[in-house]
């Protein structure tokens, strides 16, 4: 739950133990950005690429949910830490290489 006492849900996808720690980070972005969240703009599908401790490509996915709607619905965002960095909202096009600053919470930087 952000501050505004909106509720909000992230659900895991296939991925174990990877997956959760996802949402762990999604959650912990959503708490430290200091703008107001447009959930109807959140809700939906976010993917992570990264490296994992075995050195090998991981993509996990999970979905955000605002409301009572829990249906897996379209992409949108990706996040990718190897073996590149970047952020892109797949429904405005925009993008950028700062990872770790987006995901510390300054979603700012993909807004459109």
């Amino acid at each position: 739950m952000i501050k505004n006492k909106t509720v909000y849900r992230i659900i895991p996808g296939q991925g174990g133990i990877e997956a959760e720690e996802w949402v762990k980070t999604l959650h912990a972005m959503y708490k430290a950005y200091k703008g107001k969240i447009e959930w109807e703009k959140e809700t939906g599908v976010h993917r992570l690429t990264f490296k994992n401790k075995e050195g090998l490509r991981v993509t996990v996915f999970a979905l955000v949910v605002h409301g009572e709607k829990e249906t897996w619905s379209p992409q949108v965002r990706k996040y990718v830490t190897y073996p590149y960095k970047m952020v892109k909202d797949i429904r405005t096009g925009k993008e950028t290489d700062r990872v770790e600053e987006v995901l510390a919470g300054n979603l700012d930087l993909i807004k459109a």
